[in-house]
């Protein structure tokens, strides 16, 4: 799984240089590989760095997109009343 450190890497070192809108793609890019990964606890927490970084920006379609897999995630993990509380 190297190119899911590789991903991790790149959020940290976008977060070091203070560029939002790298820490929003490289996090939700982490994130999204988490995903397929079954790793459910660390794509939260990457598609909350991404929602973050993005809306900090005003990237809406971005901050979207992880608000939604946010709320999947709560849908898979068998809470869907969870879902509506990150929207």
């Amino acid at each position: 799984h190297e190119v899911h450190a590789q991903l991790r890497g790149d959020a940290r070192g976008f977060e070091a240089e203070a560029d939002q809108a790298g820490v929003a793609k490289a996090s939700n890019n982490h994130a999204l590989v988490s995903l397929e990964l079954g790793r459910f606890v660390e794509a939260r927490q990457a598609f909350e760095r991404a929602r973050a970084a993005a809306t900090a920006i005003g990237n809406w379609r971005t901050a979207g997109r992880a608000t939604t897999n946010l709320a999947m995630i709560e849908i898979w993990s068998g809470d869907p009343n969870a879902a509506v509380a990150v929207t």
